[in-house]
């Protein structure tokens, strides 16, 4: 392995480090918006083996937005690409950790581009840069 492959690896993992710091000091971990409440909601259901629930007697008593009631079944609203991703690390216990190891994959694809396309400096260059994007840790967190 060539350095600049270790030293992307090495940006790769400090990405997931990062994307945590970010979802456990800064989020608290905890969803904060609407969209991710529902991303979590239908992510358990999927866990536990269903992609809808029955609805409560009283819907509106129990209102999780964007989630959806229609003919006495529960669902959200979202197709089911990212909530299947988190379902895997609900399974597990590990629903924490989904958002920071896609993170680290993120600036280990952006690295191998840019090295495909422009050579090993660029690629270095664009993970680095990727990894200091504040849009990017919030998002990994």
């Amino acid at each position: 392995m060539s350095r600049s492959t270790i030293f992307a690896a090495f940006l790769s993992l400090l990405a997931v480090f990062a994307g945590f710091l970010v979802h456990d000091r800064v989020f608290e971990r905890m969803a904060h918006i609407e969209d991710e409440m529902a991303y979590v909601w239908q992510a358990q259901g999927i866990a536990g083996g269903r992609l809808t629930l029955p609805s409560p007697p009283v819907p509106k008593s129990f209102l999780i937005p964007f989630v959806v009631d229609y003919h006495g079944q529960r669902f959200g609203k979202y197709p089911l690409g990212w909530p299947v991703m988190l379902a895997v690390g609900e399974k597990f216990g590990l629903r924490f950790l989904v958002n920071p190891l896609l993170a680290g994959l993120g600036v280990w694809l952006t690295f191998r581009l840019g090295k495909r396309l422009f050579g090993e400096t660029v690629g270095l260059l664009a993970a680095g840069l990727t990894l200091t994007s504040p849009f990017f840790l919030m998002n990994s967190g």
